[in-house]
């Protein structure tokens, strides 16, 4: 197949895990035969491309190194450009299916554009950012009722009522049914877990003999609970000496600097590692003796826990998000209460005072993640349906 991958953001252009995985996704279409070209963002676009078929071309509602405040003006505006833009690229390119992996900041010119040209299109859902394209219900706010009049007028080619949404996947069923809740009509969308790459995860050679070293991977933002982490650990380590806790990532400034000033006020050694390439993030992993994994939002899913498990960790997560779907407390994971400091810590205790059992746990982890929760099991999945999509369109066209 003749694939156009649309997103945001692509590598080098990351903010987190869904540019690398789309990439990820990428290659490994292109390894089984299938001709895949990815049309993204001009963000930060320097030099010629590397590679042909990635096409910098796309334009952003507000780059993502800034806040984002909506505007229906400047939406209108970007998406008549990425529809144009898009249309071209469909043009010259000849895909057999247009594969929507991320519109957020991109407006939905680029679904138009493939919709209006009688194309497949395939949607995967990460995140709930299709909720911000949502019609406006009128209120008696004046502003409200505004914009519920243009949303039903010259702004419903931007809302979701102009979307077909006839083809999707969701990361999970939490994040579907969100969706659904928002007014997105994507009842039918089909639920596909992701995985990472268990060649680029390799299990640690060691097995654990003591668990001492704590490990937190993703952003720093309140809503990802990295102080709990730093709590738990200080808690635990008034009767248990010797804690430590990594910190990988970066994030809100306000934010990190109350996790430095928390970092202080307790016994474990905490440490602010700072983003690092994804190249270095599985050297990481094997480090390091457990991954806390304490988001307090309800996560769409998550791949650093998974990428850990592949890694030979441990894992003590909150499971009310997409996670919990697939970890099985006390199996392949510790599952504690979101924003629960004594809960992460009786849990990391558990461990502590069991190196057996933080063992058993990282043994049971690596087997779920091999059999179900890998890229390739994935990608598999994917293909299989856009292959599908591909001879349900044929087919309709044929009769």
């Amino acid at each position: 197949m003749r694939i156009l991958m649309i997103s945001n953001l692509y590598p080098p252009q990351i903010l987190g895990g869904y540019e690398i995985l789309c990439a990820q996704v990428t290659e490994s279409l292109r390894a089984r035969g299938h001709e895949v070209a990815v049309l993204t963002s001009r963000q930060n676009a320097g030099a010629a491309d590397p590679d042909p078929l990635v096409f910098r071309e796309l334009d952003l509602e507000v780059p993502f190194s800034r806040s984002f405040r909506s505007s229906r003006i400047r939406r209108a505006r970007v998406g008549a450009i990425n529809a144009r833009r898009t249309a071209k690229r469909i043009e010259r390119f000849g895909p057999d299916l247009v594969f929507l992996w991320s519109l957020r900041r991109l407006t939905l010119g680029p679904a138009r554009a493939a919709e209006t040209r009688d194309l497949p299109v395939a949607w995967t859902l990460n995140d709930e950012y299709l909720s911000g394209f949502r019609r406006v219900k009128a209120t008696r706010s004046p502003r409200r009722l505004l914009g519920a009049i243009s949303d039903s007028s010259w702004m419903r080619k931007e809302t979701v009522d102009a979307l077909k949404l006839e083809h999707a996947t969701a990361i999970s069923r939490c994040l579907r049914s969100r969706l659904v809740k928002a007014g997105v009509p994507v009842e039918n969308a089909k639920v596909v877990y992701q995985g990472p790459p268990l060649d680029r995860f390799p299990c640690r050679t060691r097995p654990i003999s003591a668990v001492r070293r704590c490990l937190y991977v993703g952003q720093l933002h309140p809503d990802k609970g990295v102080h709990i982490a730093i709590q738990a650990v200080h808690r635990l380590a008034e009767t248990h000496p010797g804690l430590s806790l990594s910190i990988v990532g970066r994030g809100d400034e306000g934010y990190t600097r109350r996790l430095r000033r928390l970092a202080r006020e307790g016994q474990a050694e905490v440490t602010f590692v700072g983003a690092k390439p994804h190249r270095d993030v599985p050297r990481i992993y094997r480090r390091h003796d457990v991954l806390l994994f304490p988001s307090i939002w309800s996560e769409p899913f998550g791949l650093t826990h998974l990428e850990a498990m592949a890694s030979g960790l441990p894992v003590i997560s909150t499971g009310h998000g997409g996670q919990g779907e697939v970890l099985e407390d006390g199996h392949s994971a510790l599952l504690v209460a979101a924003a629960d400091a004594a809960a992460m810590a009786r849990a990391l205790r558990s461990l502590v005072e069991s190196p057996a059992r933080a063992r058993a746990l990282a043994e049971s982890g690596r087997r779920l993640v091999e059999e179900r929760l890998n890229l390739e099991t994935y990608v598999d999945q994917l293909e299989t349906w856009l292959e599908g999509i591909g001879q349900d369109i044929q087919g309709g066209r044929a009769a």
